[in-house]
């Protein structure tokens, strides 16, 4: 391995995002049994300038699942849990109606539980708000409500991984951050790495985050979340290649980590112990990342190849899996010249042509995301009802290029009209056929709708034929009609608005993020009964 030319390799990939006046990143690179490069770029705190280093610390997200699931592999090495045990050994609060819940349901995303962060939201929650691990507590008899049967299917949610924070913690008889401390952080040697449950907690050389605001300045990033096991640790970069170089060791705890999770028709999820599973190759990649405020982390290994790369950041916009993967590729090739060569492939070409008015429209991707399609002084948009718009780059004829790279491509009837379109969501190509929303009849929607288990009401009203749903502390939220009875909300956690009618009269309404939270059920009142 040439250093040197690593050093440069990586330098050039940070060169373009940052340099020493802004919000930066850390990177460890690991291989065979030592780490070969730890630096830092950019400031840890913009307004003292203190540079970022090895051992400033990061929130790291969700890469604070490995270490639960660490401790979970760790437990069963000492025959004190079980991946079979049904969660109510532990937790006898849960409610039954959820059905039979396991350890390795939570472990592996398959449990069919919402994701609290959404729940909280509906019930009130605003972005900015404080976040503890005893609002989750106060959830979890609450929590009738599923997204799928245990088993079923893969769906990455915190709550799996915040209630096996709260197992470790009963079957330890001492608070999960105090095990993890003794048992995880202090026999892997990481000094400086602990799980954060206190909101005023002083931390010596900690790294604030930020996002870019107007005119290339940078704005502050408010960390208020702190709830361990799925999220709140706390590290630096020295540490995690520390952490890699366990990993890299392998051992019997490690190993069971890389095993995958299964569904109940028998099939295989590409997620482990806290890892994602790919391939490069052939050869098996794992690896997982974190983002929360202007937080950004990012680690991946192959343990064949023996070699690993780990990245923190205080900067909201940087691209950290570019980083990390670009570095992940340069060290599988040998030579300097091979990873120019490697990464000199051609892009898509772009071609000029005035685009069909026939694109624009409504798209229907799935419950409560509309896709919107748009043409502005010759240039074409989408977004997704109530999200940011983002260019669509021409292509070929109906071809487009999106933000991420991916191709959206528009499909033309037997009249030549456009009916459908392809676009990549959720990492799958789909096909979604173009929509006529519904223009009128709004009315019959109006009302106070009614949730007891999270205690929480949603006025329904209509403004100039269009109708908005209003709470005390989120204020007024536009639902976009597009279908008879179904909307679209403008925030993620409330994207999805079906009315449940029953003789043909509005009784209530289901809410749901579509994607973490479903089937929140809100039953139409009358509001003399809230006052």
């Amino acid at each position: 391995m040439d250093q040197k030319s690593l050093m440069r390799y990586v330098d050039s990939l940070m060169q373009d995002t940052i340099d020493q006046h802004s919000p930066g990143a850390a990177v460890v690179v690991y291989v065979d049994r030592e780490p070969v490069l730890i630096q830092g770029y950019g400031a840890a705190n913009l307004e003292y300038e203190m540079p970022i280093q090895g051992r400033t610390v990061f929130d790291s997200g969700s890469l604070a699942k490995q270490f639960t699931a660490y401790a979970v592999s760790l437990l069963i090495e000492r025959n004190m849990l079980s991946l079979g045990e049904d969660i109510r050994t532990y937790l006898p609060e849960f409610p039954e109606s959820s059905g039979k819940i396991t350890v390795g349901h939570l472990l592996y995303h398959t449990s069919g539980l919402q994701e609290w962060g959404d729940i909280l939201q509906i019930a009130g929650w605003r972005f900015g708000d404080e976040i503890t691990m005893d609002d989750v507590r106060a959830l979890i008899p609450r929590m009738n409500s599923r997204n799928f049967a245990p088993g079923e299917q893969f769906e990455y949610v915190n709550t799996g991984y915040t209630l096996l924070a709260e197992i470790i913690s009963r079957i330890a008889g001492e608070p999960f951050h105090q095990w993890m401390d003794r048992n995880v952080f202090g026999s892997i040697g990481m000094k400086h790495s602990f799980f954060n449950d206190d909101l005023y907690k002083v931390v010596p050389g900690m790294a604030y985050s930020y996002r870019l605001a107007d005119r290339g300045t940078y704005a502050k990033c408010r960390d208020y979340l702190r709830v361990a096991g799925s999220s709140s640790l706390y590290t630096t970069i020295e540490d995690l290649g520390q952490w890699l170089g366990h990993l890299l060791d392998g051992g019997s705890v490690v190993e069971r980590m890389a095993v995958p999770g299964q569904l109940a028709d028998g099939s295989v999820t590409n997620y482990a112990f806290g890892l994602f599973l790919g391939q490069h190759n052939k050869v098996q990649v794992l690896e997982h990342g974190g983002k929360y405020a202007g937080y950004r982390s990012a680690l991946s290994f192959i343990p064949e190849k023996r070699i690993g790369v780990a990245l923190l950041s205080n900067l909201e916009s940087l691209k950290e899996w570019d980083i990390v993967r670009g570095i992940i590729e340069f060290l599988l090739n040998d030579s300097e010249e091979e990873q120019v060569a490697a990464q000199s492939g051609q892009p898509l070409r772009s071609v000029q042509h005035v685009p069909d008015q026939e694109i624009s429209g409504h798209y229907l991707i799935c419950e409560g995301h509309v896709a919107v399609i748009g043409i502005e002084d010759g240039q074409v948009f989408w977004k997704i009802t109530g999200g940011p718009k983002f260019e669509l780059v021409p292509h070929l004829q109906d071809n487009f290029i999106d933000q991420d790279g991916d191709p959206v491509v528009f499909y033309r009837n037997g009249d030549n009209r456009i009916d459908s379109m392809t676009l990549i969501w959720c990492g799958e190509e789909k096909r979604v056929q173009k929509i006529v929303p519904v223009s009128d009849g709004v009315e019959a929607y109006a009302g106070v709708y009614y949730n007891s288990g999270l205690n929480v009401a949603y006025r329904m009203i209509v403004r100039e034929k269009e109708l908005y749903a209003e709470h005390m502390k989120h204020g007024s939220m536009e639902l976009f009609h597009y279908q008879r009875d179904h909307f679209s909300g403008e925030h993620y956690w409330f994207r999805s608005v079906q009315f449940v009618r029953e003789n043909d009269q509005v009784i209530g309404c289901i809410v749901s993020s579509a994607i973490q939270a479903k089937n929140i059920y809100f039953t139409r009142i009358d509001r003399s009964i809230l006052l």
